[in-house]
């Protein structure tokens, strides 16, 4: 069997756009587009007519621009080697001002100082590590269960239940179930934290760090105290570990490292543990609101999902050996991160004059490759605009870098089998109790931080439907 839309063995149309407008005038236009919807504007630049797909798309943007949509070409982009690599992070507008609030951690961190941090991370974050977890991601999600025995019928703020339990998730695997109220504090700080993201990036011109203009003292002042509440958790859970009291979490792992080797320091320890959490719970929260309604807006598949799990569960509470059996749960949770990535884009710097698909590069272009668009390619999806989880039955083969929801290469997302165990678990916990009615409103993603449902995804809390 094969996900692609084209026959087997069949080469797909490899489409450049032309050079398109370049100049003040057209940079401030695709500003505007831009700006009113992202997504909108980069499925523009995708379409080539009514059946083509662009694998290259410039556009001018105070600079040249390019949408690459090639998958080999996106995956050398986002795998370049830290030696020789055609592509970096450095320099670009986003990764300059997260890192004023994470500083050199993962996220923000290129090249031999990136390689050295993934490499004293990376175990922690093996398959195997989640394996002792899993029954922190299935307490997190039976309390939202539990919540949820009462409000049968009613209309939920899908999205902030989503982000709530987002929260207990990270509280349960990455710092410990009794510091939860702290990390909903920090919760509510990140979602302030993201309009001054926002604010920034939307910004005519980004000034330095140091110059304290309003936008710039509304960051500081924010950012600062995400990062004393993250300081303040670390503090907890060495005075735990010290006690021999703390609960097997990956901070405690981490720490217990870290005070064995040193190899971080006080600074960048801190750095590392704000970006897990700030990387972890906005797109976890995400993944999930966008599964929840594309079940409810397609209930044979919810009917299919719950029969799965109660006929493989039944009523006792999930294990991580279950995951792996919940074939299709985890097959509706890939195609939601197909259509919906919480990640929309991935830009890097073109470090030298190159060539893309055909397309003569510059040295210093920005390179934007989309999961949003790459994953409705029809040269690798037999259905790319429709919510259709047989994409990822088993047999079905497609290029390497055709699915992108976590990145790719050395910058791929570190918690990725988290990340799926967390989403696979939590349905599999609550997907055979509750459903949702679909929404009353339209629905449209708009991309601000991550890919987030456009005012918000309210839904009628249902009981499971029964398969017939």
């Amino acid at each position: 069997m094969s996900g692609r839309a084209t026959p087997r063995g069949a080469a797909a149309p490899r489409r450049a756009a032309p050079a398109g407008p370049r100049g003040l005038g057209a940079s401030l236009r695709n500003a505007q587009e831009f700006k009113a919807n992202p997504l909108a504007f980069y499925g523009r630049l995708t379409r080539d007519g009514e059946s083509g797909y662009r694998e290259v798309a410039f556009f001018d943007l105070f600079g040249p621009n390019y949408l690459v949509n090639d998958v080999d070409e996106a995956g050398r982009i986002l795998t370049s080697a830290i030696d020789r690599g055609s592509a970096t992070k450095d320099g670009l507008r986003f990764f300059e001002v997260m890192g004023r609030l994470l500083g050199r951690g993962l996220f923000t961190a290129e090249g031999e100082a990136h390689l050295r941090q993934r490499r004293l991370l990376q175990p922690s974050f093996q398959p195997r590590a989640v394996e002792d977890m899993a029954g922190g991601i299935v307490r997190a999600a039976a309390a939202t269960g539990a919540r949820w025995s009462t409000q049968v019928g009613a209309e939920l703020d899908v999205e902030g239940e989503m982000r709530r339990l987002a929260l207990d998730l990270m509280a349960e695997l990455l710092i410990g179930g009794d510091l939860r109220d702290d990390v909903h504090e920090f919760g509510a700080l990140n979602e302030e934290m993201e309009a001054r993201l926002v604010e920034a990036m939307g910004a005519p011109v980004l000034a330095p760090a140091w110059l304290p203009t309003p936008g710039n003292r509304r960051f500081a002042a924010t950012a600062a105290r995400v990062r004393a509440v993250v300081a303040r958790l670390i503090a907890r859970r060495r005075a735990s570990l010290a006690a021999a009291r703390a609960p097997d979490v990956l901070l405690t792992r981490l720490l217990a490292d870290e005070l064995s080797t040193g190899a971080m320091g006080e600074r960048q320890f801190l750095d590392e543990v704000a970006t897990l959490l700030v990387g972890g719970y906005k797109s976890t929260a995400l993944a999930l609101t966008w599964t929840w309604y594309l079940l409810a807006a397609h209930p044979d598949a919810g009917r299919r999902l719950a029969a799965e799990v109660s006929e493989q569960i039944g009523q006792r509470p999930p294990t991580f050996a279950d995951a792996r059996g919940l074939r299709f749960t985890r097959m509706v949770v890939q195609e939601s991160m197909r259509l919906y990535p919480p990640v929309w884009v991935i830009n890097r710097v073109a470090t030298r004059r190159d060539v893309l698909g055909g397309v003569s590069i510059p040295k210093g272009a920005i390179l934007a490759v989309s999961p949003y668009t790459l994953h409705r390619h029809p040269a690798h999806w037999s259905r790319p605009d429709d919510f259709h989880p047989e994409h990822f039955a088993e047999g079905v083969t497609r290029p390497a870098h055709a699915y992108l929801p976590f990145g790719a290469g050395r910058h791929k997302c570190i918690g990725n089998h988290h990340a799926m165990a967390a989403a696979t678990l939590t349905l599999a916990t609550l997907a055979a109790r509750y459903a949702f009615e679909p929404p009353a409103h339209p629905v449209a993603a708009s991309a601000r931080a991550f890919t987030t449902p456009e005012g918000g995804m309210r839904m009628r809390l249902t009981a499971a439907p029964v398969r017939s």
